[in-house]
């Protein structure tokens, strides 16, 4: 009985310790450049943003509206972060794997397993045809919270959720924001002879929101946005020091 009492203490603790808090990055984009003018395509290719997940994966929504295909080189396209650049494509595969196991019906005693996999590997060219649509992910724009500056205007706020009012941290760069990144991309023209085009695109982070609301129930419109996600110190340790206690409670109670 008293084991039982235990563990369920220790239940409570490891989800009432393992704490999160949330950063929410509201971006603003300025118009995208484009080079090589030459280029007879370059104003047909139009390209939307979109980011996911926790750190913001960039998934960039390409549209050729041209009567030609293009092809964009991961290879020659870039996250830019200061004057780190981050390639759109990594010279890595993807191996996926099942496994079904079945009794023989012959020999009760025997089982056999069969596999099946896959390997993929991230293409270095993406091609787009005449009048249609594709797609590009990219990696993460940031994995931990960005920082305020002396300038930057902070207040308090409160944000509405379906459980209630939760305090919340928001911090306003205004015009001046010392977070900044850039999307380089590499197009071309199938079967042309014609020089690649580049386009850069160049996202500030506007306004950071800190809180514990989770993302589910965070209020946000729009697509230029992400959020990051943190674990307190202090929820790390303890969640840490419960879940031990529930191995060894576990281990004493058999």
């Amino acid at each position: 009985m008293k084991q039982t009492y235990l563990l369920t203490l220790l239940v409570t603790l490891l989800a009432l310790t393992s704490c999160s808090t949330y950063q929410y990055v509201t971006l603003e984009d300025a118009p995208a450049t484009n080079e090589n003018s030459s280029s007879s395509i370059k104003d047909s290719v139009k390209v939307a943003f979109t980011f996911t997940g926790d750190g913001g994966n960039i998934v960039m929504h390409i549209r050729n509206n041209s009567e030609h295909p293009i092809i964009v080189d991961k290879t020659k396209s870039n996250l830019i972060k200061g004057e780190k650049t981050i390639p759109l494509w990594e010279d890595k595969s993807v191996i996926t794997a099942s496994s079904t196991t079945r009794q023989s019906s012959v020999d009760k005693r025997n089982y056999y397993t069969d596999t099946d996999g896959q390997i993929i590997k991230d293409e270095t060219l993406l091609f787009i045809p005449p009048a249609s649509k594709g797609e590009l992910n990219g990696p993460k724009i940031q994995t931990n919270f960005l920082d305020s500056t002396p300038n930057a205007e902070i207040k308090k706020i409160l944000i509405p959720t379906p459980n209630g009012s939760f305090k919340g941290e928001q911090i306003h760069f205004g015009n001046n924001s010392p977070h900044q990144f850039r999307v380089f991309l590499t197009f071309s023209k199938y079967g042309s002879d014609e020089k690649p085009f580049f386009m850069d695109k160049t996202f500030n982070a506007k306004t950071l929101t800190n809180t514990s609301v989770k993302p589910n129930n965070f209020n946000k419109s729009g697509d230029k946005h992400f959020y990051i996600k943190e674990t307190t110190g202090f929820g790390t340790f303890m969640g840490g020091v419960a879940g031990l206690g529930l191995l060894i409670i576990a281990a004493v109670a058999q």
